[in-house]
């Protein structure tokens, strides 16, 4: 075994060869670039990843690691649902914006600014003009109450940055917890 297999849990070895973040970034990509107008269940969901595969958006390893059952419970569940029939969608949206350092730091004065910058996974617009966000996550510790308290602060951040730039409400935001296609509403 390589150092770098030592570094790898077991399970990420056998399975797709991928550290756990790899495979964060490949569902990522994956969701980033899937057509929302075809029926994503188990087929669906094949079809299109062999599309991405053709269009080099997946190298062969990588479409073989996806696991397409965590895939399809999401986009088989209400708000997965809600987001393929979605007036309009916003994926790997960027968003910089400067704010009082004394929000995070109880130390800072009243004039220092940090500058915060990062990417939305989705936003949604539904047909009745609601923006929902969703932050697609791939932890292995799902249970609600610690996933809750581990984004909570990340997420309001980036409603907060949806508002402003947009100036629209966010009306929901959820973590897609891809390891099992839950969503958790925060």
């Amino acid at each position: 075994k390589t150092e770098e297999d030592l570094r790898r849990p077991a399970f990420l070895q056998e399975k797709s060869g991928m550290r756990a973040d790899e495979y964060g970034s490949l569902l990522h990509n994956v969701l980033q670039h899937i057509s929302l107008q075809h029926k994503l269940d188990e087929a669906g969901l094949r079809e299109e990843l062999l599309r991405l595969k053709q269009e080099a958006f997946l190298t062969e390893e990588q479409l073989a690691a996806v696991k397409i059952g965590e895939l399809e419970r999401f986009f088989s569940s209400p708000v997965g649902h809600r987001l393929q029939k979605a007036k309009r969608v916003w994926r790997e949206l960027p968003f910089s914006r400067t704010l009082p350092a004394n929000r995070f730091y109880d130390t800072a004065d009243e004039k220092t600014t940090v500058f915060l910058q990062g990417v939305i996974d989705v936003l949604f617009q539904e047909t009745d003009g609601q923006y929902i966000l969703l932050d697609y996550k791939t932890d292995w510790n799902i249970e609600p109450g610690h996933i809750k308290e581990k984004y909570r602060v990340q997420v309001d951040l980036y409603r907060e940055a949806v508002e402003d730039m947009l100036g629209v409400r966010v009306s929901e935001s959820y973590l897609v917890l891809l390891k099992d296609g839950t969503t958790v509403q925060l």
